[in-house]
């Protein structure tokens, strides 16, 4: 195993074995679930937004390693950042976990263990739903919780 390979690993397993925003309580504007079927990946997304900003973010549920990483990498990505924003945010870990080569994801270091993922294109999807689930948060407002 090349030395590149193996530091991509151990970033996936970092955020695998300790997940940032997973099973966070916050106060809960916007949310969503999604599934992958082929891995048996279920996840919640849990999004606060507020002025315009994700100022909060979590997800839940039961989710292979990839899923979980990549929940880990876009709740450290995506925290704070306004809503004007978001599009464009998430447009590059997308296209690097699907190959999808361009100049700002060729520069997006922070991503860079995701690349590894799209030599597997079974786990592309373990690694998008997140991404896609939150997409869909983001897309529901929810009734308010007491």
């Amino acid at each position: 195993m090349n030395t590149t390979a193996g530091l991509y690993q151990k970033v996936l397993l970092e955020h695998h074995k300790n997940p940032l925003g997973f099973h966070n309580k916050i106060a809960i504007t916007h949310s969503a679930t999604g599934a992958n079927v082929v891995c048996g990946d279920e996840i919640t997304v849990e999004v606060n937004i507020t002025a315009g900003k994700v100022q909060e973010l979590a997800f839940l549920g039961d989710s292979c390693a990839i899923c979980r990483a990549s929940a880990s990498m876009m709740c450290q990505h995506l925290l704070h950042q306004p809503l004007s924003q978001i599009a464009n945010l998430i447009k590059v870990p997308m296209d690097l976990i699907k190959g999808e080569y361009t100049a700002a994801v060729n520069s997006a270091e922070c991503f860079s263990s995701l690349a590894v993922i799209k030599q597997y294109p079974v786990r592309m999807q373990c690694a998008l739903l997140p991404w896609q689930t939150f997409i869909s948060a983001i897309n529901n407002k929810n009734e308010q919780r007491g």
